[in-house]
């Protein structure tokens, strides 16, 4: 089948090597948001010192319009590339499953390798969420148990306001 046949079928005109004209324009719709979300952002911070809430009300709610409409575009945008990049991942993991090592390790550890699959599944509750749950935990403690606390500030004394 030749390009101007598939041109025909789908009524839409694409050159090779360039977006389509949808993608254009929700990429035009996209920077139109962005900017319009500055705006915004500036005419909120303005109302917030001014104090008139039913205008602030609306100008949040355009706000969380937009906030909206921003990630629709962005996805429309981005459809095809993560289309593209999903596809090239499920290629890796056909790789990746067929290789001799991976083949040998699976074979050697079945408990390992099953223990791992149920971590990661999605349709068991003790899959994905809980991992993805227990290592947010682990990392919020290490993060508050690092950072130095009041124990640590040392306290103004007489000698050290004065000297000063």
């Amino acid at each position: 089948m030749n390009q101007t046949a598939t041109q025909q079928d789908t009524g839409r005109k694409k050159r090779p090597g360039m977006m389509s004209v949808k993608t254009l324009k929700y990429g035009a719709v996209l920077l139109a948001v962005v900017v319009l979300t500055a705006l915004n952002a500036y005419l909120l911070n303005t109302l917030d010192v001014v104090g008139t809430p039913l205008i602030f009300a609306a100008a949040l709610l355009v706000q969380m319009l937009l906030i909206i409409m921003f990630v629709f575009s962005l996805i429309m945008v981005w459809r095809t590339p993560l289309k593209i990049a999903w596809s090239i991942l499920l290629s890796a993991g056909e790789g990746v499953r067929g290789n001799t090592y991976i083949v040998r390790l699976r074979q050697r550890y079945p408990q390992l390798i099953r223990w791992a699959g149920r971590r990661f599944s999605m349709k068991q509750p003790t899959g994905l969420v809980l991992t993805i749950g227990a290592a947010a935990a682990v990392a919020a403690l290490l993060l508050f148990t690092a950072s130095p606390g009041p124990s640590s500030w040392k306290p103004r004394t007489q000698a050290s306001t004065s000297a000063s």
